[in-house]
């Protein structure tokens, strides 16, 4: 990628399996990840480029446009990276540099208060805020999420539906799961659909679901007498 250790790469990408894989590959030699969420406009794409200074962008076709609108007023962004299976001018195709990366690599050793990721704040008042997380607190946080407050075993499947732009999809989709040796499933829909859901929960032997109050509340709505002996898995981890 041409990036150096310490320096934002940003990722924006919807909640597919290619944010997990995205992530991985900025973690491990040291670098930071700053998700967001593929629903941001170009105005804040703009922001949060120029307060990281990023120097990376990974993210996906739908988002290319509002990408290409402030590039220009970019000065410190000199690698776009596209998740899709070509690419296209000026943005290299990420699947493409994956299937032809080294199997072998050599992971950085990074100190404990040396930063990992960033994320921003919701915005209330005035612009959002970077919040900066570090190794130890990504990675501790991480491991005791994923122990005690999803009770993720190595027999378990796990659904998150964070929006990618929050940092419970990190904790959820990828570090906490790995750490614990869980399945990770990815439904990725373009619009949540409450049947669609129950029939997923219900076909697929998913555990443990990480959800927002919203989504029970609407299931809370439906029938769902109908569902209760269709192979529902769910026991006691749904998580808000």
């Amino acid at each position: 990628m041409g990036t150096k250790l310490k320096f934002p790469q940003s990722i924006t990408l919807p909640n597919r399996q290619q944010f997990s894989s995205a992530q991985g590959p900025l973690s491990f030699p040291g670098l930071v990840f700053m998700p967001g969420t593929t629903q941001l406009t170009a105005k804040d794409i703009l922001y949060r480029l120029r307060a990281s200074k990023a120097k990376c962008i990974v993210a996906s076709e739908e988002v290319v446009p509002a990408v290409e609108s402030i590039v220009s007023e970019c000065p410190d962004l000199k690698t776009k990276l596209l998740v899709s299976p070509r690419s296209q001018n000026g943005w290299p195709s990420f699947q493409e540099l994956f299937q032809s990366a080294s199997a072998e690599h050599s992971c950085v050793e990074t100190g404990s208060q040396e930063p990992m990721a960033i994320y921003f704040t919701s915005r209330t008042t005035g612009s959002p805020k970077m919040a900066q997380h570090s190794q130890s607190s990504l990675g501790t946080g991480y491991t005791l999420c994923g122990r005690y407050w999803l009770d993720l075993k190595s027999s378990d499947v796990i659904n998150n539906m964070s929006n990618t732009g929050w940092v419970k999809a990190t904790i959820g989709s990828v570090f906490s799961s790995w750490l614990q040796g869980a399945y990770v499933f990815v439904h990725w829909i373009a619009q949540f659909d409450t049947d669609t859901f129950l029939d997923t929960l219900t076909t697929y032997p998913i555990t443990t679901l990480c959800s927002a109050p919203t989504v029970y509340r609407m299931f809370m709505q439906k029938d769902l007498k109908t569902y209760w002996g269709r192979n529902l898995h769910l026991n006691h981890k749904q998580k808000l």
